[in-house]
């Protein structure tokens, strides 16, 4: 099989929806020997700011030389992106070969239980079988929708990471934030050590709940057992001085933007000392962070005018997104690219960004996102003027028009848009001066 014909077998797959239930999963791992337990888990959900963490831990751990299986989702640009080994995404043409074993896996899924496993469920297939195939010291599974049922959920987590909790994927997941709690908490396992963002205390409570039943072995919180302090913007990136397990990390480097990511640097460190049952060698976890990145995320890629991507995609992303602007950037003028998939809030992400641009330009990147007429009516309701755009390039080209070089164009509103816009762009080249 070629690259190729891989990338094919994979798409033909696309349109099976999401399936609920881990029938199909626990039939291909089954029938794959139990990729899924070749090495301890670290498994990461949260409405926001899941492929961060997953990311900085990944980092980390590779900087105490364990080799790693980072999944993660969805892919900016290419799909290998999705799969790293030790921080190479997979190669084409691993890609292929193992791709070639999960179709007769996956026929005889299909016999068994009566349906096809989806895009995401032959993915998370061969992602675990690449991780057993490198024989990884350690899987870091980033969830792709909720938590319990979700594809990667097959897998125990050794350490379980709850980043926070808001609406999102509500057709799947509801609009209640304690049911949404109730299942991003199902990757909860015997023995789990959990780290956790969730401040509120009545979700602080159902998590409680779920450690007790699962049988956690340890509940940490940031605010708690996880004090973070001093976050303050640093050169292309953030520092903040951290209190974890008995151990003080002062004046602690991410090169990415954002307090967010602060808080997403001191979960990521609390799960890695989880995973170890001590504190991390400092000296290793400041060299482990200068090689952090998160590509779409607050990511820089050119200057004058500087041009931002961003995959904010529900309300509270967007909150975020705007206030982590305003601390780390200095701009006369916003121009916002703006393309959101069909099944988000828009009118929440249009309410958190849109007051604060001079000017928005409304695009779609493919038949699933709101089109642009629409979601320009609602940037009209906010008095921002507005433009509309078919292709996400015209877009960007009409953003890069309105906007002088003291400006700033951001891309935002889904990671499917940042995708489809960032091959246009330059290499990243770091924070605005």
């Amino acid at each position: 099989m070629t690259p190729q014909e891989a990338l094919a077998a994979l798409d033909a797959h696309t349109n099976l929806g999401v399936g609920p239930g881990l029938e199909r999963m626990t039939a291909a791992m089954d029938l794959l020997g139990s990729p899924q337990t070749a090495a301890p888990v670290i498994h990461v959900t949260g409405t926001n700011g899941k492929t961060s963490v997953a990311r900085i831990v990944a980092r980390i751990l590779e900087g105490n030389g364990l080799s790693t299986l980072l999944y993660t989702s969805p892919h900016l640009t290419e799909v290998y992106e999705r799969i790293e080994l030790s921080g190479v995404p997979i190669s084409p043409e691993t890609f292929a070969d193992i791709m070639g074993r999960m179709l007769p896996v996956a026929d005889e899924v299909e016999r068994r239980v009566g349906t096809r496993p989806t895009y995401f469920e032959l993915g998370t297939c061969l992602a675990f079988t690449a991780g057993a195939d490198a024989a990884v010291d350690v899987q870091v599974l980033e969830v792709g929708l909720g938590g319990r049922y979700d594809a990667t959920n097959v897998a125990d987590a050794d350490v379980a990471v709850l980043t926070n909790v808001s609406v999102d994927h509500a057709a799947y997941l509801g609009t209640d934030v304690a049911d949404i709690c109730r299942e991003k908490a199902g990757i909860v396992k015997a023995g789990s050590g959990v780290v956790t963002g969730v401040g509120e205390a009545s979700l602080v409570a159902i998590l409680e709940d779920a450690c007790a039943v699962a049988g956690a072995r340890a509940l940490r919180r940031l605010g708690d057992d996880i004090v973070l302090d001093n976050v303050r913007p640093a050169h292309a990136g953030v520092a903040a001085d951290l209190r974890s397990r008995g151990a003080a990390y002062e004046n602690l480097y991410v090169p990415l933007l954002g307090h967010h990511q602060a808080v997403n640097l001191a979960l990521a460190v609390a799960a890695v000392e989880e995973f170890f049952g001590r504190p991390c060698d400092e000296e290793t976890l400041r060299e482990s962070l200068f090689g952090v990145t998160s590509p779409g995320r607050l990511e820089v890629m050119a200057h004058r005018p500087a041009v931002v991507l961003d995959g904010a995609h529900n309300p509270e992303g967007a909150r975020v997104l705007a206030e982590a602007l305003r601390e780390n950037f200095t701009y006369e003028s916003l121009v916002w690219v703006a393309g959101i998939l069909g099944d988000k809030d828009a009118e929440g992400i249009v309410a958190a960004i849109a007051p604060s641009a001079s000017h928005v330009v409304t695009t779609s990147a493919g038949d699933a996102f709101h089109d642009p007429e629409d979601l320009a009516d609602l940037v009209r309701r906010t008095g921002t003027a507005v433009t509309c755009e078919k292709s996400p390039e015209g877009a960007l080209l009409k953003a890069l028009a309105t906007a002088g070089d003291a400006d700033l164009v951001l891309v935002a509103g889904s990671l499917y848009l940042v995708g489809s816009v960032r091959p246009h762009l330059v290499t990243p080249r770091g924070a605005p001066e």
